[in-house]
């Protein structure tokens, strides 16, 4: 779902950067694109949490109780109905909108700190030989989540960066998520 959503969002601003000269229409263009990855983002960690509640690799008992966890009873038939999972229901509790909470929600998964463990973590590419995250994500990926929530919260708006400044943070959410996905699947292969 990662990819997909970040494919068709490129898609998006390189089409209307190559074909459309409106300078309106290619500035909203950018700022969509800014929040198809940021978007992106939140449901690859979202599905990350669900996954691993519903498979069992997260002891749900390790986790704070919800803020307000009440359902109406029609809520409760609708939830049977469709056949939510837990890890559906409790990952909505947690929020995936800035780097602080994703890596709250990925020690509660895997016992350690993303962000600290992106810093020390290499795998071996088979065509790349071994493999380090650029030293910059971190403030890379925050630039990026801080320009989504302007975009999306100043009414006034107005991108000053040029599709590759936005590229250059977005080749390093790409790299984050990377990253994290084969630190993830490193860790819960030895739960398994």
């Amino acid at each position: 779902m990662f990819l997909k959503k970040l494919y068709v969002a490129e898609r998006l601003v390189n089409r209307t950067h190559s074909k459309i000269h409106d300078p309106d229409l290619r500035r909203e263009s950018k700022g969509q694109f800014v929040v198809s990855c940021i978007t992106a983002m939140e449901v690859y960690f979202r599905e990350m949490m669900r996954k691993a509640i519903d498979e069992k690799l997260l002891d749900i008992t390790r986790l704070p109780d919800a803020k307000e966890p009440r359902f109406s009873y029609t809520e409760l038939e609708w939830i049977k109905r469709r056949g939510v999972s837990i890890g559906e229901i409790i990952c909505h509790d947690y929020n995936f909108q800035n780097l602080h909470e994703i890596n709250d929600a990925f020690e509660l998964v895997v016992g350690d700190k993303l962000v600290k463990s992106l810093r020390n973590y290499r795998y071996e590419c088979a065509n790349h030989g071994e493999e380090r995250i650029r030293k910059d994500f971190y403030e890379r990926v925050q630039s990026l989540m801080n320009l989504r929530h302007s975009f999306v919260h100043e009414v006034d708006f107005k991108f000053n960066l040029s599709l590759l400044e936005i590229r250059d943070m977005f080749d390093a959410l790409f790299e984050f998520v990377d990253f994290a996905d084969a630190l993830l699947y490193e860790k819960f292969d030895k739960y398994q």
